[in-house]
């Protein structure tokens, strides 16, 4: 977990990166999930959250979990909603200027009440460069 100001910020793998992580089949973390076996895990329509720190089961592991729901936008219907470009969106995010958005598999996720931050190109209405 990283430490930014106050906030923890939390890593998420999706089920593949899990199973490499912990040396197993992703299927058999795709049965863990079905079964509520994964601690800290997050639902949404499109995708599976993992946090990197969730421990794998152990074999006689009866203990289950409750999962968080949530409606995550994809890239794609964050960009759609916001009606700015992909380009722009990746190239905040490779800045770290998207505080919120959660990378998981290669993929980004926004909050569905996230905002993009204040444009800093433009300065008295004009485009600066």
């Amino acid at each position: 977990m990283q430490q930014e100001g106050d906030v923890e910020l939390t890593q998420y793998l999706s089920s593949k990166e899990y199973a490499a992580k912990h040396g197993v089949h992703v299927i058999t973390v795709r049965k863990l999930l079905a079964q509520r076996k994964i601690p800290g895990v997050i639902m949404t329509p499109s995708c599976v959250l993992i946090p990197s720190e969730a421990k794998y089961p152990g074999q006689n592991d009866t203990q289950t979990y409750h999962y968080e729901e949530c409606d995550f936008l994809s890239l794609h219907e964050f960009v759609m909603k916001t009606h700015v470009s992909v380009k722009r969106v990746m190239s905040l995010y490779k800045n770290s200027e998207l505080d919120g958005a959660i990378e998981v598999g290669g993929r980004l996720y926004f909050p569905p009440d996230f905002e993009l931050p204040q444009d800093k190109r433009l300065k008295n209405g004009k485009y600066v460069g």
